[in-house]
């Protein structure tokens, strides 16, 4: 495997009054990676730059799609390819 793909996505929840985050990835490694993209400040900082949120702002509903490169089976690099904002 020399590539994957995860998605991040914050969506209603259940209950219309909460949100819910999922992380999942095509495999473990992309699972891995998107959590690690998570953590990561650079990547949240260029996320909320993509969504237009500002400080103190709340994030809106959205989707991304996240490309991890994997070298010797270790998620290596992580970038966002693609973003959607959905509506609240």
């Amino acid at each position: 495997v020399s590539e994957d793909f995860a998605i991040i996505a914050l969506v209603r929840g259940v209950n219309p009054s909460k949100r819910t985050l999922i992380l999942a990835g095509i495999s473990t490694l992309g699972t891995e990676a998107v959590v690690d993209y998570l953590c990561n400040e650079s990547s949240v900082k260029e996320l909320l730059r993509q969504l237009n949120v500002k400080p103190g702002m709340p994030l809106p509903l959205f989707e991304a799609l996240i490309h991890i490169k994997v070298v010797n089976n270790v998620p290596l690099e992580s970038q966002l390819i693609d973003l959607r904002k959905t509506s609240n």
